[in-house]
């Protein structure tokens, strides 16, 4: 599992690979976009997160 197209590191958060669960403490507010793939990019799916 791997997020691409947002480092969440630049805003204080991080990706559990093994359960992906994101966690951390946010330290910029902001609306930001990432896509997420599980099993390589053919299956990639869009989200985003609003961190206020």
């Amino acid at each position: 599992m791997g997020i691409f197209g947002f480092d969440l590191k630049t805003i204080g958060l991080q990706l559990n690979a093994a359960t992906g669960e994101i966690n951390g403490v946010p330290t910029k507010r902001g609306d930001y976009r990432f896509s997420v793939s599980a099993a390589g990019p053919l299956s990639a799916r869009r989200f985003s997160l609003t961190i206020r």
